[in-house]
């Protein structure tokens, strides 16, 4: 199994024929201060399966660690690829829901692990970046 994409996005729809509808792909988590708050989100994982991987449970887990390798959270769940699209490869889509009770301790970079069966597919990168709040309008002087 291998994962040939995996992304952080606001919004995700999988249709009946696993179709996959992705908004607002990101890296970059925007906040005032420090610890901030993990948006609401969502993780999307695209596997290609052997036949053989199919239609039995798979075990899937998200690790996120900051720049030093400290744990921020971890998420668990498992998935059988019963429903899948074939073609040239055998395609899976995995969708977990994020945030918004994850609290991001620093301002930096961060990464989170896919493990797929004990074994990391692949890693997602991204940055809590601090902002400003925006200037106040300036009046013109009467």
């Amino acid at each position: 199994m291998e994962v040939s994409l995996a992304v952080l996005a606001d919004y995700v729809v999988v249709s009946h024929d696993q179709k996959l509808s992705i908004l607002g792909i990101f890296n970059n988590i925007n906040g005032r201060q420090a610890p901030g708050t993990f948006p609401n989100c969502f993780i999307v994982i695209v596997m290609e399966l052997a036949a053989v991987e199919t239609n039995r449970e798979h075990e899937v887990e998200i690790r996120c660690m900051d720049a030093d390798g400290a744990p921020v959270f971890d998420a668990t769940g498992k998935f059988v690829a019963s429903n899948v699209t074939t073609g040239n490869a055998i395609r899976a889509n995995h969708v977990m829901q994020l945030g918004p009770h994850v609290q991001l301790p620093r301002f930096g970079d961060y990464s989170i692990s896919i493990i797929i069966n004990n074994d990391l597919k692949k890693e997602v990168s991204f940055s809590f970046m601090q902002v400003q709040p925006p200037e106040p309008p300036q009046l013109p002087a009467s």
